[in-house]
């Protein structure tokens, strides 16, 4: 027997109906009905929820925590799509339903569906967009987009856009002028690299500056860095060049960064 069987079984032994998972879990219908079809496998902090309200024998909790352990080994070793952050996703919509999301944010319901099921990743800014339009705090908000740049650089979704292969070239270019001494390996997301232990970013044509110093907060806040390095093609547009000043994010074309004397701040 699988999870999925196991699960049904002591549902519909308790009289658990598709409704009352929605209520106790928190979740939009179309959630509970897939994990029901055994189209979507349900979290582990979802399922330990789950386990809690349910009045069944500790021999049947540890089976189905056993047979969901082994169906997260299964999906990973086919590539399967259940991840970090698409359970986290989902979590957070809770019991809105994917076209009221598209509603409140004017995204597509299939773009919705694709980042859920785990096909595809979506943007930073549209991750910001339904982030607002569910109110979640800064934190959650946090853990989302960490979640995001992990899956990311776990798996790379969809072809690269032009820009960042430009900005691998840029970043060669950096590494072979810049004295070796100077330079440390990067630990966190969108870090390219650390020059005199303070991370560099890099991001070239640019066209959303709210979400790139949002970005560039987050990256303060994962390294505690006093400062950042930010590398873009062109000089930041006002009122943004004070705005990212002002919090410690020095903005600089790839030839000021290499042309001028560069203090500690």
């Amino acid at each position: 027997m699988n999870f999925h069987k196991c699960l049904n079984a002591t549902l519909d032994k308790l009289g658990i109906k598709e409704e009352e998972l929605v209520s106790m879990l928190h979740v939009r219908p179309d959630t509970a009905r897939r994990w029901m079809a055994g189209k979507l496998l349900m979290g582990r902090k979802k399922l330990f929820i789950l386990l809690d309200g349910l009045n069944i024998s500790s021999e049947d909790r540890d089976l189905i925590i056993k047979l969901h352990s082994q169906e997260l080994k299964q999906s990973a070793k086919r590539g399967g799509s259940q991840n970090e952050f698409t359970e986290m996703l989902t979590e957070a919509l809770g019991s809105y339903t994917l076209t009221e999301i598209s509603e409140k944010t004017e995204i597509s319901y299939q773009n919705l569906s694709n980042w859920v099921s785990g096909k595809m990743l979506p943007s930073t800014d549209n991750l910001f967009k339904i982030s607002k339009s569910l109110g979640l705090n800064s934190e959650s908000t946090d853990k989302l987009m960490t979640a995001r740049e992990n899956q990311k650089a776990k798996k790379p979704f969809g072809r690269k856009r032009n820009s960042q292969k430009v900005e691998e070239v840029e970043i060669k270019k950096l590494l072979r002028r810049i004295p070796k001494s100077d330079v440390g390996p990067a630990r966190a997301p969108n870090v390219s690299f650390l020059y005199k232990s303070k991370p560099v970013v890099i991001n070239f044509n640019t066209s959303n500056y709210e979400v790139l110093f949002t970005r560039c907060c987050l990256v303060i806040l994962k390294t505690n860095a006093e400062a950042i390095f930010l590398l873009v093609d062109r000089p930041l547009p006002e009122p943004f060049d004070e705005l990212y000043k002002k919090f410690k994010i020095i903005a600089l074309t790839p030839e000021e960064f290499l042309g001028k004397q560069i203090k500690d701040i």
